[in-house]
């Protein structure tokens, strides 16, 4: 009978290093491709403008008009982030953005043609991931893991005087863009 106690007490003493054990030995996971980047607009900082009349001219070496800009901020920082623009559900431009090794990835500007900015009210998105994984504007790897940023874009004033801010107000309160 005494066996039996031993042989108890020999076992839970097993049970109990063993499973520390493997509390000590797991490493914590840090960096997971499903944390989001974080991203804070720099120019336009308004959700809400007129596209300018004359071209920005830090969009002259791409030949394109109007920058859209971010500040990029994101925990895992060793991972490549991929950045996308889009207007009106089209696909303009994209870009790698390497690690740092920092949580700032610093700015991040892209820019649009002019063309793509006649519409009464242009909806442009700003989109950043891990990594795309479709052929739908947004569809990602890891669901989590998108950060956006949208701005309303009336016309030039010399391409539609007439546009006014109700065109984009109607269309975004009404949930069609």
């Amino acid at each position: 009978m005494q066996w039996r106690g031993a042989l108890r007490v020999g076992c839970a003493t097993l049970l109990c290093t063993w499973g520390s054990a493997c509390l000590v030995t797991d490493k914590p996971k840090f960096g997971e491709a499903n944390a989001p980047a974080s991203l804070r607009p720099i120019s336009p900082r308004q959700s809400l403008l007129r596209a300018p009349l004359t071209p920005n001219p830090l969009c002259a070496a791409d030949r394109n008009f109007m920058a859209f800009e971010v500040e990029i901020l994101d925990a895992n920082i060793s991972d490549v982030l991929n950045a996308r623009l889009y207007i009106n559900r089209v696909y303009i431009v994209g870009r790698e953005i390497p690690p740092t090794g920092e949580i700032s990835r610093g700015p991040l500007r892209l820019c649009a043609p002019q063309r793509e900015l006649l519409s009464s009210c242009n909806h442009v998105v700003l989109v950043v991931a891990n990594a795309f994984g479709g052929e739908f504007e947004y569809e990602v790897r890891v669901e989590s893991d998108l950060a956006k940023v949208e701005w309303w874009v009336l016309p030039p004033a010399d391409e539609d005087p007439m546009a006014v801010t109700d065109n984009c107000e109607r269309l975004f309160d009404g949930g069609v863009l």
